[in-house]
């Protein structure tokens, strides 16, 4: 192995390290700052909760960034794969519309996605790249544009692109995802370095609109993977067009009626480049949480007995305070070995959140041991659930092969961890 791919192979390791240490104290950051906007007790004031509610939206920013950092180091270690589906273009295009209209709202700007007629009605490629892909830019295009509007064209084409690229000029045909804005522009000499890692356009714009500039340079290498190229037009003050082309590897019908998500354009968008209208022939989500904790005022765990594994404090506190609150028997162990022992021993537990980073036995080993105990003991298995801030490829794989019943990344949703509980609660284990 070269000197390059280790020191690659090292800091992606360090990276992902790190990812773990940084995402247990914003766990019971946003576990405590979800608590209190809640407000379940009514004893805080408006403005305590509109505290916590800015202490919640400031950890989730940092649980993007983080995962930003953490996506660039994946792609920089090689470790990124992708899983091609067919990926219905109609949802596609209403899913692009949904994330984004109210934010159009908010901004006072115009918002349109349209597909053209041409299209076929699915394509196949990685669902989850694409889609950060298309955020990654729709979300630049926003921040950019303060006046105007912008606009989303979906559409079959036969040029734009760069013909050396193989898997473009082999392709049937190609499909051509614009994202225009009437924004800021870019000159052409920042053209050439915006799709460079931690680039901004320049100085000043880096401390009017922040970022890290790392979007561009991750969508780039993520088009890539999936056959394509990410093209840019611009000029300062005039707007910019970010133009994604992918191979269409087959085509799953003759085409879909042109659709178009629209508010009137009282300023004119830049020209799209308007692909040939030729012939069709030829991808960890994370569950969104406003408002309330769904449920937990309801009691939802009372009689379940949850023996929480963790050996960091922070988080046993902020996961007790959650459980409790929705009336469950909360036990603690601060190891897996402690873990181990109260299994053997046999003390009451309807269901265990085990930690998977610890010192000693590990979660893995814990989960194992315990299943191992439990069919000695002629005893059905206890559901597990795994806790993990080491977000990596592969890691829900290897939690579910240890013998865990469920997986939950760190920081925790509580969303998410109320689905992962609900099918192990006391009472419904009682009325099978």
């Amino acid at each position: 192995m070269g000197e390059l791919a280790i020191s690659s192979r090292y800091k992606s390791e360090f990276i992902a390290n790190m990812s773990h240490e940084l995402r247990t104290p914003l766990n019971s950051l946003l576990i405590l700052a979800e608590q209190l906007e809640d407000n379940p007790s009514r004893n805080l004031t408006d403005s305590q909760v509109e505290y916590a509610s800015i202490i919640r939206a400031s950890g989730q920013d940092l649980l993007t960034l983080l995962n930003t950092i953490l996506d660039l180091a994946k792609i920089e270690s090689g470790t990124v794969s992708v899983e091609l589906t067919d990926v219905d273009v109609e949802r596609l295009r209403s899913d692009i519309v949904r994330d984004f209209e109210h934010v159009a709202r908010d901004q006072g700007v115009e918002y349109l996605v349209e597909v053209q007629g041409a299209c076929p009605a699915s394509i196949v490629t990685d669902r989850q790249r694409l889609s950060q892909i298309l955020k990654n830019l729709i979300s630049n295009a926003f921040k950019f544009t303060e006046y105007g509007g912008i606009a989303v064209t979906v559409a079959v084409t036969d040029s734009g692109w760069n013909t050396d690229i193989d898997t473009l000029r082999e392709a049937p045909s190609v499909l051509a995802i614009a994202v225009a804005d009437t924004g800021i522009g870019i000159s052409d000499d920042q053209q050439r370095r915006i799709f460079e890692a931690f680039a901004q356009g320049d100085g000043t714009t880096a401390r009017l609109y922040g970022g890290t500039g790392l979007g561009l340079s991750i969508s780039r290498a993520l088009v890539a993977l999936l056959g394509g190229e990410i093209t840019v037009t611009s000029a300062l003050g005039q707007g910019s067009t970010f133009t994604v082309y992918l191979p269409l590897m087959r085509s799953e019908g003759a085409g879909v009626p042109a659709r178009r998500e629209e508010l009137p354009m009282p300023v004119a968008l830049p020209e799209l480049p308007v692909p040939a209208e030729d012939s069709a022939s030829g991808h960890e989500h994370r569950v969104r949480h406003d408002g309330p904790a769904p449920g937990l005022d309801g009691s939802p765990f009372a009689g379940t007995k949850v023996l929480i594994v963790d050996d960091d404090f922070r988080n046993i506190f902020a996961l007790s305070a959650l459980l409790e609150r929705g009336a469950a028997q909360v036990s603690v162990a601060e190891s897996g070995e402690e873990a181990v022992a109260r299994v053997k021993e046999g003390a009451p537990i309807d269901i265990i959140l085990m930690d998977i980073m610890m010192p000693g036995m590990d979660g893995y080993a814990a989960i194992r041991t315990i299943h191992a105990i439990r069919q000695a003991q002629g005893l059905p298995d206890l559901p597990i659930v795994a806790l993990t801030g080491k977000v990596v490829a592969g890691e829900r794989q290897r939690c579910i092969e240890a013998g865990a019943h469920g997986y939950v990344p760190k920081p925790v949703n509580t969303v998410e961890l109320i689905a992962a509980i609900t099918p192990w609660l006391r009472n419904t284990l009682e009325s099978v």
